[in-house]
């Protein structure tokens, strides 16, 4: 009846967070992209100095703070909707690893 059967929650620290979505860089030269954590450049310091952010105008860090604290603010009222309806909300805790699936 309402069109959603279940919904994800992502938990992830705003650090965290941020640092994923603005680690991405980009060799100007290959066009080759990189992230700082989870794809790293080659550890050679003239490439690491000529990488550039990857511009991105719905990943800046005003608008990531604006939509974290969009979800934070909001959080409570979507916990209270989905606990009061059929659809269920599924809250991942990012910073660990991810649990085996059940039944």
């Amino acid at each position: 009846p309402y069109g959603v059967n279940a919904a994800l929650h992502v938990a992830l620290a705003p650090e965290r967070a941020a640092r994923r979505a603005l680690g991405r860089r980009l060799d100007p030269v290959t066009g080759t992209e990189y992230h700082i954590d989870r794809n790293p450049p080659p550890h050679d310091k003239v490439m690491k100095h000529m990488l550039e952010e990857v511009p991105d105008q719905n990943n800046t860090p005003a608008t990531l703070s604006d939509m974290m604290e969009a979800v934070q603010s909001n959080l409570s009222d979507l916990q209270q909707w989905y606990s009061q309806n059929p659809a269920q909300l599924c809250c991942v805790h990012a910073a660990q690893a991810p649990a085996a699936p059940t039944g």
